[in-house]
């Protein structure tokens, strides 16, 4: 039962993605090389951001972030992590969801 509400849950969020914002899909700006001063400053600016997600539903994240163009990326749901890249993207929030709401977030 839990895992059928986890997976409508991820369903959920990545159809309000995908139709929310049409360039939300999109690949990704690249962002400059780590280390500079422009990545810091951007991750800087994502993190602060996505630490107003925490405890939201996904479908509420989902809204918000594509209206303030970041990406966003399910690493952890119920503390079962997910198959990820190793890439970074300064506008990317990683979400870690405990019982349906955001529970943790993190930039790249």
């Amino acid at each position: 039962m839990l895992n059928r509400k986890l997976v409508a849950v991820s369903v959920s969020v990545l159809l309000t993605l995908g139709a929310g914002n049409a360039a939300f899909a999109a690949t990704p700006v690249p962002t400059p090389a780590s280390g500079t001063v422009d990545i810091d400053r951007i991750s800087a600016k994502t993190q602060r951001f996505a630490k107003t997600l925490i405890g939201k539903l996904p479908s509420v994240a989902a809204r918000s972030t594509a209206a303030h163009g970041y990406y966003l990326r399910i690493v952890s749901v119920d503390g079962v992590g997910r198959p990820v890249t190793m890439d970074y993207w300064a506008t990317r929030i990683n979400l870690e969801f405990v019982k349906g709401r955001i529970s943790k977030v993190s930039v790249g």
